[in-house]
């Protein structure tokens, strides 16, 4: 019977120990389970996060990349900001008022013998011009600038990707302005003076003006003493003169003493002098744009070859096809203002002089222009040039004319005096009358 009671407790005890067995199996594959769960979700919680992530970054950039091509489109130059950073560079001072010059409100102006001399400026004013370069392409502008700082024409000429900047005195073309000019690339202004930060303050300094009220402004009043003054100023320069005159010289010949074989003047050739001859003499025509074009006549035709019906023929046609434009200062600058009276008293002082000459003797005035001819006219043949050397006429403090002349070595040989009535006295190198 024990041994019955021990058997069965053997069994219960075995039977025991394998349902705990189980139970650990069991819960060991259940917390497997549990530990896979949690990894596939990890796993994918990191794929999300992965995935969260690229697109934020992938955001990122886009915002970015919007955020650059909006800076990009903010840093867009309009004409005047591109002629501006033109101004900025050191070649503009050769050829233009530069940008400094504008920002301090004054530029050199040098006139005759004086380099000195400074003018105030508070803008510059482009009007388009269409004269002054020939065989221009289509998508290329140039501009006169007023005011012209050298001598000539300040032309400014815009594309879309070049400012090219020249000084003109005749007509040139293109590819002539291109060659001896300033040629800069628009990208590469932007890249320097993009960032310069009075650029705004100089381009709001730049005008450009509607070419038909320039043109309207500028062909009116053309035979006014304002309007000679400025063509004075434009090509001499100097205030400090008297005797100014002017005189309509349309049709007459270039060389009064070759008078068949000569070129004439066009049509609108216009004169302007002084009683000194060293002061200057203007031959021009009105380009009717805010320019003129100025033509180098000889003021006295003392070389022979001038006599030769070839060399007269060809030297005059030469002159009058080789003009040099002038862009017309301002009718404001003071110096205008100074000789534009003095071409009023001076032209009524002729008027009454060349009436009362008319009535008493029926003679013509003594001027600059005909003393040599009252002294060819005294001796009876034209002066000697191979032998002597003539000085340029000159107005005496008395109101009479006289010139000097010296042999080919530079000595005195003589002078002559003509007085108001064409009286001609002639004197050797001492000075005695002869």
């Amino acid at each position: 019977m024990k041994k019955r009671y021990l058997v069965s407790a053997l069994l219960g005890s075995t039977l025991l120990l394998g349902a705990c067995n189980q139970g650990d199996d069991g819960s060991k594959h259940h917390s497997d389970k549990k530990e896979s769960s949690h990894k596939t979700e990890d796993k994918k919680s990191h794929k999300n996060d992965s995935s969260k992530s690229k697109n934020h970054s992938s955001n990122s950039n886009d915002d970015n990349s919007k955020s650059h091509k909006s800076k990009e489109q903010e840093q867009k130059f309009d004409k005047k900001q591109h002629i501006a950073m033109a101004l900025f560079s050191p070649e503009a001072d050769k050829y233009s008022i530069t940008a400094k010059e504008l920002l301090d409100g004054e530029y050199e102006a040098p006139q005759s013998g004086n380099s000195g001399n400074t003018k105030s400026v508070s803008n510059l004013t482009l009007t388009k011009d269409s004269s002054s370069v020939t065989n221009t392409p289509n998508n290329v502008t140039f501009y006169k600038t007023d005011p012209a700082k050298p001598d000539g024409v300040s032309l400014i000429g815009v594309s879309d990707k070049e400012i090219i900047l020249f000084g003109a005195q005749s007509t040139f073309t293109y590819d002539e302005v291109r060659q001896q000019g300033k040629v800069l690339k628009i990208k590469d202004l932007e890249k320097k003076y993009g960032d310069e930060k009075n650029l705004d303050k100089v381009a709001k300094k730049i005008n450009i003006a509607d070419n038909n009220q320039q043109q309207t402004e500028d062909t009116n009043n053309t035979q006014t003493s304002e309007f000679y003054a400025r063509v004075w100023m434009s090509v001499i320069k100097n205030s400090n003169v008297s005797g100014l005159t002017h005189k309509d010289v349309s049709e007459e010949p270039l060389n009064p003493y070759n008078k068949n074989a000569t070129a004439k003047f066009p049509d609108g050739m216009q004169f302007l002098s002084a009683d000194v001859t060293a002061a200057g003499q203007v031959y021009y025509t009105n380009n009717n744009d805010g320019t003129i074009t100025v033509y180098s006549v000889p003021s006295h035709f003392q070389d022979k070859r001038w006599m030769e019906d070839d060399y007269s023929k060809s030297e005059s046609e030469r002159i009058l096809n080789n003009g040099k434009v002038y862009k017309l200062v301002n009718s404001s600058d003071p110096d205008v203002k100074v000789l534009a009276k003095q071409f009023d008293e001076d032209g009524k002082a002729d008027s009454s002089s060349q009436t009362s000459s008319s009535s008493s003797k029926g003679e013509s005035k003594v001027t600059r222009d005909n003393v040599i001819d009252k002294v060819e006219d005294y001796e009876g043949h034209k002066l000697n040039t191979d032998k002597y050397t003539y000085k340029e006429p000159e107005k005496t403090e008395d109101g009479n004319w006289g010139f000097s002349y010296t042999d080919k070595a530079g000595t005195l040989r003589g002078s002559y005096k003509v007085d108001g009535n064409g009286n001609v006295t002639k004197y050797d190198e001492k000075g005695n009358e002869i």
